[in-house]
């Protein structure tokens, strides 16, 4: 009965630790089911006349960190075999009716229960959790370190461009796949503290620093980024 469930659902796609196909001859049984209980994030608890047997004590025993609500990572799923009362502390838990007349429909709850949570989607930050390349990229600033000192930066959504604003009063605009400058934007009087590109990318907008507030104005991008040398 619960070998034909073990096969359906590595079938469907899960990875399923049954103990007839991991306990080989000569393995300790204690030692190699608490090995797969500790790698497995779910725990899929066959309970029936026979399990409820003399091994009962043990049993529920090794079900407790998966019982455990604030133990968030992992989940206890108890699935009912036959018609034997529920014992012990196991009565409090919803189960899944593994009947003979009710297990077609009780599948897909059970397949559903024991699916690998959906990683979550950020639409709003293109290429979110991508692996950051480990290199390093030097930017063509043209000024002694000495002499120049970066406010804030603001990268394009495709993390081709980044610009770059310091205290030279200018926004620079710079190629990451180069290091090479692109374009210069200047006009303001004072420190460039924040900079932030438009929805298009054909804008942007910055905020400079004065002596009793902050002030913000758009500078246009040329329609083809161009190489500025001063």
């Amino acid at each position: 009965m619960v070998r034909p469930l073990a096969e359906r659902l590595r079938q469907d796609g899960l990875k399923v630790w049954f103990d007839e196909w991991e306990i080989k001859p000569g393995d300790s049984i204690p030692a190699t089911i608490e090995a797969g209980l500790e790698h497995s994030r779910v725990l899929v608890l066959c309970m029936s006349a026979h399990a409820f047997g003399s091994d009962w004590a043990q049993l529920e025993a090794g079900t407790f960190r998966f019982r455990d609500p604030l133990n968030r990572e992992r989940r206890f799923i108890p699935l009912r075999l036959d018609d034997a009362p529920i014992k012990g502390s196991l009565a409090q838990f919803l189960y899944i009716n593994w009947r003979p007349a009710e297990r077609e429909q009780e599948y897909a709850k059970l397949f559903e229960a024991c699916r690998p949570p959906a990683k979550p989607k950020n639409v709003d930050a293109p290429g979110a959790g991508e692996l950051v390349s480990a290199e390093a990229i030097q930017l063509d600033l043209g000024w002694k370190e000495a002499d120049w000192r970066v406010y804030c930066t603001a990268f394009d959504a495709d993390r081709r461009r980044v610009l770059v604003c310091g205290q030279d009063n200018s926004i620079w605009l710079f190629d990451l796949e180069t290091g090479q400058r692109l374009q210069v934007l200047k006009g303001h009087t004072t420190w460039v503290v924040e900079v932030a590109w438009s929805f298009d990318q054909r804008l942007v907008l910055s905020g400079w620093y004065g002596l009793t507030k902050s002030t913000s104005t758009s500078e246009q991008l040329s329609p083809m980024p161009r190489t500025v040398h001063g």
